[in-house]
């Protein structure tokens, strides 16, 4: 039997109560949508079942469950070598929704809308601790304090050692004002993002997130007689640039306009920190100088005041959040200057987070393989969104991944 792009098994679907025992729902699976982004510490998942036992009645469903879901794409070992790849989810059933009856009265179609553990935990956990240490340091102790965590956290280490007292706040409360507080070791823009992937949670910058190595790289043939097994799981069944600039937003940010007055308790006196931005060249810049000048230049600047203390001689550590607002500011335009959504076919591999690269021929080219690439929608792409839909067994492609992905401003370059 020939290779089918987007096969998947249902490993296990399993419902757990702590009163009422366990439902093992592997071979009542209809289908879901698992999703994952950046911009959220958490992931949900919509998943529907077929109930024609009566389980979530017997099981008295109220909300005290967990849900895990394993499955495996299924891969054409004899063309690529590869295994079978599995992924794994561990969730927590939020509500139950009853969908259309399938037929009868003991016949019933639910929806399990989920999500993480840890993103209840997080909302519900308090932390209360006094820290003299690195924020990346007092964000991995923050979250392993929470009890019954299943997920690792990957941290980038930030720079200077902080002096702080967590006041009984929820933990990801916390974190969410430690990731704003927080300035890379290695990077100045230092945009760091709190989220949870399959694999794990990350506390990391964008700019150390765009520099990894793509998890995949991605291409579309000329789709003309062609069929879909052709390129198998590599290739983009449809694809749509979104956003390719937004000149309105660079001037919200203030990136064109940014300078930093920083107050010195010793003195009693502000300090103008220069603007000296450095754009992100990992995946594209526009030309900063020349945009700027169109706005009124150095006659545009406004002040962004901030009341952190300079000095390193009073005992009170350097937060080295001032001198690094500018940069934060331009990095986080840069990266919602464009905008890509993507239908691919189902990867674990697919992760918010991750890079891919794509290789999309441009629409004047007659040359096959690429060879003369799409300039804009081509190259390094972020991740931000991934939503893995495994749809009625009746489809094919059955596992599909819809992703969002940013990427730094237009260039024109092919990288």
């Amino acid at each position: 039997m020939g290779y089918n792009p987007g096969s998947v098994r249902i490993e296990s679907l399993v419902i757990t109560s702590p009163l009422t025992g366990e439902w093992n729902a592997t071979t009542n699976f209809l289908s879901c949508s698992i999703l994952e982004t950046i911009f959220t510490p958490g992931i949900t998942a919509h998943i529907e079942v077929l109930d024609d036992s009566d389980m979530v009645g017997t099981m008295k469903v109220q909300g005290l469950e967990t849900v895990t879901l394993a499955f495996t794409k299924v891969n054409d070992d004899l063309a690529f070598g590869l295994g079978d790849q599995t992924a794994k989810y561990y969730f927590h059933l939020n509500s139950i929704k009853e969908i259309t009856p399938a037929g009868s009265n003991k016949t019933k179609t639910y929806q399990l809308n989920c999500i993480s553990k840890e993103s209840l935990l997080g909302r519900t956990f308090n932390v209360q601790q006094a820290y003299k240490a690195p924020i990346s340091n007092i964000v991995e102790d923050v979250f392993t304090s929470m009890p019954f965590v299943r997920s690792d956290i990957a941290i980038e280490p930030t720079k200077g050692v902080r002096d702080l007292k967590l006041s009984s706040q929820p933990v990801f409360n916390a974190i969410e004002m430690l990731r704003k507080e927080a300035v890379s070791a290695t990077f100045e823009t230092s945009n760091y993002m709190f989220w949870q992937s399959m694999d794990s949670y990350h506390f990391k910058t964008l700019e150390y997130t765009v520099n990894q190595p793509p998890v995949k790289v991605l291409k579309q043939d000329f789709t003309v007689g062609q069929s879909i097994s052709k390129s198998i799981d590599d290739n983009i069944l449809a694809w749509k640039v979104i956003q390719s600039f937004d000149a309105m937003n660079r001037v919200k940010a203030g990136v064109v306009s940014q300078r930093v007055a920083v107050f010195d308790p010793n003195t009693l006196s502000y300090r103008l920190a220069p603007f000296a931005p450095n754009p992100l060249s990992a995946m594209g810049s526009w030309s900063y100088e020349e945009f700027r000048s169109i706005m009124g230049g150095p006659n545009s600047n406004r002040n962004v005041l901030t009341y952190r203390n300079p000095s390193n001689t009073i005992g009170i550590p350097k937060s080295n959040v001032p001198a690094n607002i500018a940069e934060k500011q331009l990095n986080l335009a840069q990266m919602q200057e464009q905008l890509l959504r993507m239908r691919l076919i189902g990867d674990p591999i697919l992760q918010a987070g991750s890079i891919v690269f794509c290789n999309i021929p441009n629409a004047t080219s007659v040359v096959p393989d690429n060879e003369y690439p799409d300039p804009q929608a081509s190259g390094k792409w972020l991740i931000s969104k991934v939503e893995h839909e495994i749809k009625l067994a009746v489809n094919s492609p059955r596992y599909i991944c819809n992703v969002e992905c940013l990427k730094g401003a237009y260039s024109g370059v092919y990288q």
